[in-house]
């Protein structure tokens, strides 16, 4: 009699794990009293015996963790319990080779494991160590829920509303917590994510089910998941709404058959043998795990992807925009447009694009809009991060098989957890990589590509731009339109031309073969019978009346019009069978996310066997194409204005990487002269690196934000010794030094000790502290506990030989003035004129000034700084003729305005006491000369222009500080320029040639 396997848990299962979820609250503050006490500390020695009788907290206490929730007869260590959850995280679950390991060991020292007979148990460290490991988990994620509980508690009183939830900040502190939002999605939105689905992670139906005993972090519930896929079936049988597609549905449906087609990328799972076929993905551009949905489903259904992004729009602000990258982005973008799936306060702050490694799927006009190296504003991002998610999680594609369902889902979400955070440790590292190998190397050659093609780049953009109207045409997308008659008389000619080629082989081997007298005459007939074919595929063909189903093609040479269609649904033909191999070669080497990574001997098999099979006809077509190309070119006459097609490389690795492929053959006759971007080669490269530059400095913005907006969070752990992996060319070190320098005083604080610091932020209002020998501290007052009008104080004593005989007290307050800023369009708005010699210094800018200040990322020197500054003087607001200084009243505002384009208050307290110590002098110098100026030096207030960082790089300080003068000298308090103004600021200084006669005078 067979036994068959317990699909669903039975009594005594589900009463176990009650008790266990009963009895894990109780261990949270011993197992925190253990590691308080244990922490750094030497292990104590345990007692022999431990009374039965009482609590499991004693097991707790004494280091050990029990096998089971009530009178365990076994206990592990914690120690080695935590030490597990470390390997976990690396080597996934080894229970079985714990096991083994731990019975191997036992027994080399003499200790066997018996039962109540005396008989050897054969494996007695699988099961009770088991619960233990999966308990323990589920105590530390008990700790850890309490934990985020209390720290969240201090801030519901004061929720965010300028951030995205704490949940979004915690798992990507680079990507969500910034503070500005609401930038247009055409111009790169605010946020980037990718989606994918894997069809590896499967559960078999056999392996059974376990009481729920875990809340997933990562994975979406499955009922939302299904009301989702119920709202799109209602949604789908309703009209279409009116919409203006951004592709022609042709190319969209080819896309869309691409991928239904080929259907490589995934291996589909038996329903009748797997409940769990999948689970998709959600993360963000650093490749950091967002969000799983479970996939229980055939196929890649359109509700798991519409489910992630609902899911994630719920923790976002509502003005925040999202760039969605999916494989069939297209397609998806599509459905969503012509049915209310969505709401519309999402669909209209997201817009879709494709991943980059997959786009020989689409269709180029698809490309044209979707494709994220020709999309403006996605930088360098390619989606492609879900390859590396999946190549973290293939080790327990193995263990999933045979493991309850709920034992999958909580081995999954816990290795993401683990995922996660070494991928937050090595975002320093992360953005250096994409710096180094992104911007610098691929910038490099995208520039040397400009430079070798010699065009200017706005004829180049212009190209472009004309490209991209004539592709995405519904006029470009005719030769989808053909009649089936022409599709299958070019079948029929390609079979026949299989066929001679079948007979010139027989004939060669025959003839070597000695073969009899009738074997020729046989041959001959076989071969006359095919010529008499081929003639009548040639009048099937010509009866078919091109010209009049074309008729822009009348007065063009009918050889050539023949072999241009013919060439036209080749290279269709080729584009589909190329499509079908890249697939199957990115099974064999990436399917389960590591290229290192074997299929197995089956599915190697097969899969070698599908490109054996489909790579010879492939090559035959692209040979074939190729001879066309060439019969083309002998029968072309430039009058009939038809660009003519391009070879194709016969190499698989060149292929792909060839845009050519996704091109369709021209067979109408272009307007006027053919346009350069199809006929010129040095046009289509250039454009190509124009792109590609273009993505580059897109993506150094976005390193610079990603960088600006993990500085607004609030950290994260170990950042003390991860600062140097974050500091780089675009981000200060002293930024840097400064977050750590408060968290180790915060640190010091809650600890109990004293901090030894510059200087602290304070509650009080106001606070008078005396200058100290050798000390230049200053009280800060924080804005947020600080009211209007109360400010620290600042007592100044000069340590130097001069003595002007004068108390100078100065006072910072955080508020930020009531100003206007000052609007100035640096690349507009300026004339010049011939300068004034009268107290006009001398000014000279040497070729290496000149240098700096035509780069766009070179630091500004003082020469440069100084000279800026004088010329700006001059221009705006020339006050050295008024003599203001001998005047008997004055607007006694008292008032210094800092300026800082980084938004540091730290070095705004010597800063302080600098000015004033400079402004005492300049009245003790003007005295000397006999000028009594009447300046009282008491009550003077310093206020910050600004307290928020303004840039994202470390190279334009130098023209902040101009943009600030610039501000001054127009009757303005700050400037009202941004940091994509710096790059038309820079030209306008670097304007040299007036800078030693001429003056510039800003209107």
């Amino acid at each position: 009699m067979s036994v068959k396997w317990r699909i669903l848990p039975d009594q005594p299962t589900n009463s176990l794990y009650k008790n266990w979820i009963a009895l894990i609250p109780t261990l949270v503050d011993p197992v925190l009293q253990y590691f308080g006490q244990m922490q750094g500390k030497a292990l104590e020695n345990i007692r022999p015996v431990i009374s039965a009788c009482g609590s499991l907290c004693v097991l707790i206490h004494h280091g050990l963790f029990p096998t089971a929730p009530s009178q365990p007869q076994m206990a592990v260590s914690v120690d080695l319990l935590s030490f597990y959850c470390t390997l976990f995280e690396h080597s996934c679950d080894a229970i079985n080779a714990l096991a083994s390991a731990l019975k191997n060991y036992y027994s080399w020292w003499g200790y066997q494991m018996t039962d109540a007979q005396g008989k050897v148990i054969q494996d007695p460290f699988r099961r009770g160590p088991g619960y233990a490991i999966q308990w323990y988990d589920i105590l530390q994620v008990e700790v850890e829920r309490q934990v985020e509980m209390v720290v969240q508690q201090h801030f519901q009183n004061s929720p965010s509303l300028t951030q995205c939830t704490p949940l979004l900040v915690q798992r990507c502190p680079a990507c969500f917590a910034g503070i500005l939002h609401g930038r247009s999605t055409d111009e790169g939105g605010d946020i980037h994510v990718a989606m994918d689905g894997n069809f590896h992670h499967c559960h078999r139906c056999a392996a059974g089910d376990c009481p729920n005993f875990y809340d997933p972090t990562y994975f979406l519930p499955k009922s939302f998941v299904d009301a989702i896929g119920h709202h799109i079936d209602t949604q789908c049988k309703r009209p279409v709404k009116s919409h203006v597609p951004l592709v022609p549905n042709e190319a969209i449906d080819q896309c869309k058959n691409a991928y239904e087609a080929a259907d490589g990328k995934k291996q589909k799972a038996a329903m009748d043998s797997f409940d769990d076929t999948g689970i998709m993905a959600l993360i963000c551009c650093h490749d950091i795990p967002l969000f799983f949905a479970n996939i229980d489903s055939p196929g890649e259904q359109q509700k798991y992807s519409v489910a992630l992004l609902h899911h994630f729009f719920s923790f976002l602000l509502p003005e925040a925009t999202v760039i969605a990258l999916y494989d069939i982005g297209c397609v998806l973008a599509r459905t969503l447009s012509k049915y209310d799936i969505l709401p519309i306060s999402i669909t209209s702050h997201l817009r879709f694009a494709t991943t980059a490694m997959h786009a020989y799927g689409h269709k180029w006009a698809c490309q044209l809009i979707y494709n994220p190296q020709i999309c403006v504003g996605l930088g360098l991002s390619d989606g492609e991060g879900t390859e590396r998610l999946w190549s973290c999680l293939v080790q327990l594609i193995g263990v999933e098989h045979t493991s309850s369902r709920q034992h999958c889902l909580w081995l999954i979400d816990r290795q993401a957890v683990a995922i996660a955070s070494e991928m937050r440790i090595d975002l320093g590292d992360w953005i250096k990589r994409r710096l180094r190998r992104g911007i610098k190397e691929q910038g490099s050659a995208a520039q040397d590509a400009l430079d070798r093609c010699g065009v200017p780049i706005e004829e180049l953009q212009s190209e472009w731009l004309q490209q991209r109207h004539s592709q995405l045409s519904i006029r470009a997308h005719a030769p989808a339109r053909l009649k089936k008659e022409l599709d299958t008389v070019l079948a029929l000619q390609a079979d026949l031309d299989t066929s001679d080629k079948a007979l010139q082989t027989a004939r060669t081997m025959l003839e070597k073969d000695m073969a009899s007298d009738d074997t020729p005459e046989a041959l001959e007939s076989l071969e006359r019978g095919h010529d008499r074919l081929m003639n009548k595929v040639e009048a099937l063909y010509s009866s078919l009346n091109v010209h009049d189903r074309f008729p822009e093609l009348h007065g063009i040479n009918l050889e050539f019009v023949r072999i241009l269609l013919m060439a036209r649904d080749l290279k269709m033909n080729v584009h589909k069978h190329a499509i079908a191999s890249f697939f199957e070669w990115d099974k064999l080497d990436r399917a389960v996310g590591g290229i290192q990574q074997v299929l197995g001997t089956k599915l190697h098999q097969q899969t070698c066997k599908a490109i054996s099979k489909c790579q010879p006809a492939l090559m035959t077509a692209i040979r074939r194409f190729n001879s066309y190309c060439e019969r083309l070119n002998s029968l072309y006459d430039t009058s009939w204005g038809i660009p003519l097609p391009a070879p194709l490389p016969t190499k698989l690795a060149e292929l792909c990487s060839d845009p050519g492929l996704m091109e369709d053959v021209w067979i109408t006759p272009s307007l006027g002269e053919v346009p350069r971007w199809l006929d010129d080669t040095s046009i289509r490269d250039g454009i190509r690196a124009l792109l590609k530059h273009d993505r580059c400095r897109e993506e150094q913005v976005q390193l610079g934000v990603s960088l600006s907006q993990f500085h607004c969070s609030n950290g994260m752990p170990n950042f003390i010794r991860l600062q140097t992996r974050w500091s780089n060319c675009l981000a200060s070190s002293v930024r840097f030094t400064n977050k750590v320098s408060k968290a180790v005083a915060i640190a010091t604080t809650l600890s109990g000790g004293s901090p030894n610091m510059m200087f602290h932020w304070i509650n009080a209002s106001t606070l008078v502290v005396p200058d100290s020998v050798g000390s230049d501290e200053l009280p800060i007052v924080d804005p947020d506990h600080c009211p209007q009008g109360e400010m620290g104080a600042l007592e100044l004593d000069d340590n130097d030989s001069t003595n002007y005989g004068c108390k100078v007290n100065a006072m910072i307050c955080w508020n930020l003035p009531d100003v206007q800023p000052d609007i100035l369009d640096p690349a507009k708005n300026f004339a010049r004129i011939r300068p004034s010699h009268d107290g006009i210094p001398r000014l000279l800018f040497e070729p290496k000034d000149i240098g700096i200040l035509s780069s766009p990322t070179a630091c500004l020197n003082d020469i440069c700084i100084n000279n800026c500054a004088i010329l700006l003087w001059c221009s705006q607001l020339n006050t050295s003729t008024t003599h203001y200084w001998e005047k008997d009243i004055w607007l006694s505002t008292k008032e210094l305005y800092l300026f800082d384009s980084m938004g540091d208050r730290m070095p705004w307290q010597s800063d302080v006491k600098h000015i004033i110590r400079l402004i005492a002098r300049f009245i003790a110098i003007a005295r000397q000369h006999g000028h009594h100026v009447h300046i009282d030096l008491e009550g003077w207030v310093a206020r910050p222009l600004n307290i928020k960082c303004l840039q994202n790089n470390d190279f334009d300080c130098g023209l902040w500080i101009l943009a600030a003068i610039f501000a001054v000298v127009r009757g303005s308090h700050i400037t009202g320029l941004h940091e994509r103004d710096m790059d038309n600021l820079r030209w306008l200084y670097a304007d040299y040639d007036s800078c030693i006669t001429s003056s510039l005078k800003l209107q």
